[in-house]
């Protein structure tokens, strides 16, 4: 089974638990483990650590009748408020008693909230060509975590001039 959290803010702490168990009395030989994550989940610890960490495969080998391996996977999941996304294990096994493969799916919904940073911005309606005018850009996070590095693109009219802003702008030809 997969496990995580039905919700979780944009950009906050994520933990899937994918628990591989063997639920029959015929031990099981041959397991391994691909994890499929949301596009935009960032990884930001495994335990144990995969084989392939490229494709998030782990290969357990042999499982005992009635016994069990737990991953846990820690990280940061970023995208559109209100997305559904989806953590997708596949499990591929094989009973001690057969000489093919089994396959098993499963996989946990997270959905997420809305995001924990506001922008507001302030200034005049109406402007006077030629008339200089101060706009101001307040964002705030009220998130628990901290954000990553940030970039605030304006989408402004050919006909905007910016002289001056505070913080200065690392880029000149980027409004």
């Amino acid at each position: 089974t997969v496990s995580g959290p039905a919700t979780a803010p944009v950009g906050g702490d994520v933990e899937y638990r994918v628990r591989v168990a063997n639920d029959d009395r015929v031990p099981v030989a041959q397991v391994a483990l691909e994890l499929t994550l949301p596009e935009d989940f960032t990884v930001v610890a495994t335990d144990p650590a995969p084989e392939d960490a490229k494709r998030l495969r782990w290969t357990i080998g042999a499982l005992d009748a009635r016994a069990e391996r737990t991953i846990v996977i820690r990280g940061r999941l970023f995208g559109e408020p209100g997305t559904a996304t989806r953590a997708e294990a596949v499990v591929i096994y094989r009973p001690a008693n057969f000489n093919s493969d089994f396959q098993t799916l499963t996989q946990a919904t997270t959905t997420l909230d809305a995001s924990p940073l506001t922008i507001a911005i302030t200034g005049p309606s109406e402007s006077v060509p030629g008339t200089p005018e101060m706009y101001t850009v307040t964002y705030v996070n009220t998130g628990v975590t901290t954000t990553p590095p940030l970039v605030l693109m304006v989408d402004a009219p050919a006909s905007f001039a910016l002289t001056t802003s505070i913080p200065e702008r690392p880029r000149r030809e980027e409004l």
